[in-house]
C-alpha cells in the first residue's frame, strides 16, 4: 500500500513538473521575441523582446524587431531582412526614441549599423505599429519593479 502511494506521488510531481515545463515553453517560448503585430500592409512583422534592458528615469529601455520581406539601404536590396532597434518608451508621456538600428541580412550577416543615440523623443502615432508597440511594452514592464 506505501508503495502505490509513493508511486501515485511520483506521477503528480512528474505530471506537475511536464505541465509547468510545457506552460513555460509555450508561454515564455524557445524564442526571446513577443510577436506584437504586422505593418498595415502585413509584409512586416514586429515583435518586442521578452525583457527589458534597462528602467531609468527616461522610461524603458528595450530591443524591438522588425522581419522585413524586403529593405533598400545603400542602394542594395535585401530579402527577408531582419531589424533589431533598441529604443526608449516614456510610458507617460507616450513617446520614444531610438537609440541604436542593426540591419541583418536572411543569412544574419549585418549590412548596416546606424547609431541614433542623440536622438529625440517622438510621440507615437495613433493607429500606427509603434503605438502596439509602445503600448505593450508599458503593459508588459511599466508596472515592474
Amino acid at each position: 500500500m506505501k508503495g502505490n502511494h509513493l508511486k501515485i506521488f511520483g506521477f503528480v510531481l512528474i505530471g506537475l513538473f511536464l505541465t509547468t515545463f510545457s506552460y513555460a515553453k509555450n508561454n515564455y517560448s524557445d524564442s526571446s521575441w513577443i510577436a506584437v503585430g504586422t505593418s498595415s500592409k502585413g509584409a512586416k512583422k514586429w515583435f518586442i523582446s521578452n525583457r527589458y534592458v534597462a528602467k531609468n528615469y527616461e522610461g524603458i529601455k528595450i530591443w524591438i524587431r522588425i522581419l522585413d520581406p524586403l529593405v533598400t539601404k545603400d542602394h542594395k536590396t535585401y530579402k527577408n531582412a531582419e531589424i533589431k532597434t533598441l529604443i526608449i518608451v516614456d510610458c507617460e508621456q507616450k513617446t520614444f526614441r531610438e537609440i541604436k538600428s542593426v540591419f541583418y541580412t536572411s543569412e544574419g550577416t549585418v549590412f548596416k549599423t546606424a547609431n541614433t543615440q542623440n536622438s529625440t523623443f517622438r510621440d507615437v502615432v495613433i493607429d500606427s505599429i509603434m503605438e502596439i508597440v509602445v503600448d505593450n511594452v508599458c503593459k508588459l514592464y511599466n508596472d515592474e519593479d
